[in-house]
């Protein structure tokens, strides 16, 4: 999911939006992440994080969460 492409707040992401954003990805079956225009995360819902074997959110510094960076980290590589 991608938080603040929608057209009625283009820079900014309104509570309501980003309330149904977050309850639409944790009810998903699948793991789901909230990202920026960015891909900085967000948030993420609890299959996600096992999937990948990831912290937290909160535990991942502000710095750190960007999705490309973290796709490329010899940390979170897995070697199968």
């Amino acid at each position: 999911m991608a938080a603040g492409y929608l057209p009625e707040d283009e820079t900014t992401l309104n509570a309501q939006t980003y309330d149904l954003s977050l309850n639409l990805m944790h009810a998903f079956i699948y793991p789901a992440a909230l990202v920026d225009q960015q891909n900085n995360l967000l948030d993420v819902n609890s299959r996600f994080l096992r999937l990948h074997e990831l912290p937290a959110v909160e535990d991942i510094p502000l710095d750190q969460r960007n999705m490309i960076a973290l796709a490329f980290c010899k940390a979170f590589i897995k070697i199968y």
